[in-house]
């Protein structure tokens, strides 16, 4: 999902789950607009083992012509027998988006 200014364009996701590249989105003018208004995107549905897992992130967008931003975020998670989705979230208040990460039960 996405808090960042209506500026903002989102170009493509790259996504790895313990090392491995499992998702690489290149995001449409429509998906963009549709993530600005509060829509979210599945980005990878898995059932995983449990015990700890990393998630690594990486995203380009930028501001039309403007600037090109590009951020990496890497966090570690403990998967349980539990049901979980994790979400993504490019929030920018000032300067460059970054990912913050919630986990839901």
């Amino acid at each position: 999902s996405i808090n960042t200014s209506d500026d903002f364009i989102l170009r493509e996701v790259e996504l790895s789950v313990d090392g491995k590249k499992v998702q690489r989105r290149k995001y449409s003018q429509k998906e963009v607009q549709a993530l600005h208004k509060g829509g979210a995107h599945r980005l990878y549905i898995t059932n995983l083992s449990e015990g700890k897992h990393i998630i690594t992130a990486n995203y380009t967008g930028g501001t039309g012509s403007k600037s090109e931003y590009q951020s990496k975020k890497t966090f570690e998670f403990e998967k349980t027998s539990e049901r979980k989705t994790v979400e993504l979230k490019l929030v920018s208040f000032v300067g460059t988006p970054i990912f913050s990460v919630k986990e839901w039960y």
